[in-house]
C-alpha cells in the first residue's frame, strides 16, 4: 500500500419502486384503524350493556328490600303475638319457635337484600366510571337520587332517561 492512495466507498440506495410500499403501508394502517374503531365500539357497547343490566339488577334489589321489610314487619308482629299467647298458655313452644325462626329468617333476608343492593350500586359506580363517587359524598348523594328516580320510574318511561 502506498500512503498516497486512498479508497472510498459510496453506497447509494435509490428506491426504484417505493410507491407500492407506501400504498400497502397506508392500506395496512387504514385496516388497523378500522379494527381499533370496531374494538372501541365493542367495548363501549359492552360497558353500556353492563350498566343497563346493573340498573335492572338494582331496580330488582330495591324491590327486594321493600318486600323484605314488609316480610320482617309481618313476621315480627306474628312473633310478638305468638309470644304473648305462649305467655298466657294459649300457644305451644313449637309455634313460638317457628314464629321466632320466621322472624330471624326475615331479618336475614332483609340484610341480604340490602347487601345485594349495595353490590349492584357498586357495580354501577364501577361501570359508569364514577368510582370517585365513593369518596365525594355530594356526588354520591346526587347519583343515588338519580338512580332512585330511574328505579321508581314507570315501566313505559324506562328508556327515556339519559345517564
Amino acid at each position: 500500500w502506498d500512503d498516497k492512495e486512498y479508497q472510498g466507498l459510496i453506497n447509494i440506495n435509490l428506491p426504484l419502486y417505493e410507491g407500492g410500499a407506501k400504498n400497502t403501508k397506508i392500506e395496512k394502517n387504514s385496516v388497523e384503524l378500522i379494527n381499533l374503531k370496531l374494538k372501541y365500539n365493542e367495548t363501549k357497547n359492552l360497558i353500556i350493556e353492563n350498566v343497563k343490566k346493573n340498573y335492572e339488577s338494582i331496580r330488582s334489589s330495591y324491590e327486594k328490600i321493600k318486600f323484605a321489610k314488609i316480610s320482617e314487619n309481618s313476621s315480627q308482629k306474628n312473633f310478638k303475638l305468638i309470644q304473648d299467647k305462649y305467655k298466657n298458655g294459649k300457644e305451644n313452644i313449637i309455634s313460638l319457635l317457628d314464629a321466632q325462626n320466621a322472624y330471624i329468617v326475615s331479618k336475614l333476608n332483609l340484610n341480604i337484600s340490602i347487601i345485594d343492593y349495595l353490590v349492584d350500586l357498586s357495580s354501577i359506580y364501577f361501570f359508569s366510571g364514577k368510582i370517585d363517587i365513593l369518596v365525594n359524598q355530594d356526588k354520591k348523594i346526587q347519583l343515588e337520587k338519580k338512580i332512585s328516580q330511574i328505579i321508581k320510574m314507570p315501566e313505559n318511561k324506562k328508556g327515556s332517561t339519559k345517564w
